[in-house]
């Protein structure tokens, strides 16, 4: 194994751990290339958490990890707050295996008796999972500056459906008469809430204004996209 003094042949090549600057090809007629297949059901869609006390981010060590930030499942990575345009909601019943099992969601129904007919399918049962009222939202990502990064989707339930039948009626409020959901960017952030039971985050939420054209452009592909999944 190197020391750190050594370089590898990764790092050589590529620059991935130095920071290097390394010429790359120009793609040209071979962009998308060995992709062909790979279609938005094949790929897996981030989802954005608020990371709580006991949350596994906390638990697994992750760097950046804190009670109150944001984290994007995939990437890992933390955030104070983020820049996002909502695509689309739906009101769904979410099958969560119990945090002390592992976690994790094991289906989504549109109703609650959908939802606990699957339950009734799974190894443990009730015992082991739960059917959880859950607002979906469907984000499109903006870094800091308004460039368009990535889908993601929210899932809020228990004391944070407040919050997200707030951020539905603050959409229809400062969104002009007719606009689609996806007319404003806005803010996303962690809120803190206590009671005499303890601490925990709900999302909050600060309209930045109507969406710039190329971005507006950006999120209408991606609703159209995601709308054609859900009637495939």
């Amino acid at each position: 194994m190197p020391n750190k003094k050594e370089t590898t042949n990764e790092v050589a090549l590529f620059g991935a751990q130095s920071g290097d600057v390394v010429s790359v090809a120009d793609y040209g007629d071979a962009a998308g290339m060995g992709n062909e297949n790979v279609q938005s059901a094949d790929m897996a869609i981030p989802q954005i958490k608020i990371v709580e006390s006991n949350s596994a981010a906390i638990s697994d060590g992750l760097e950046g990890a804190k009670p109150g930030t944001l984290q994007n499942s995939i990437t890992n990575e933390f955030f104070q707050h983020l820049l996002v345009i909502p695509l689309y909601y739906e009101n769904q019943y979410t099958v969560w295996k119990k945090r002390e099992l592992g976690g994790g969601i094991a289906g989504t129904f549109d109703s609650l008796q959908a939802a606990s007919e699957h339950i009734d399918t799974l190894q443990g049962g009730a015992s082991a999972y739960d059917a959880v009222e859950t607002a979906k939202h469907a984000l499109l990502i903006l870094d800091d500056q308004g460039n368009v990064l990535h889908p993601a989707v929210m899932h809020f339930s228990g004391t944070r459906l407040t919050a997200s039948r707030q951020w539905n009626s603050a959409i229809q409020t400062k969104h002009p008469d007719n606009a689609p959901r996806f007319a404003g960017v806005w803010k996303l952030f962690p809120e803190k809430r206590s009671n005499s039971k303890g601490t925990w985050y709900v999302p909050g939420f600060e309209f930045m204004g109507l969406t710039p054209r190329t971005q507006y452009d950006a999120a209408m592909a991606m609703y159209t996209s995601i709308k054609g999944a859900a009637a495939a």
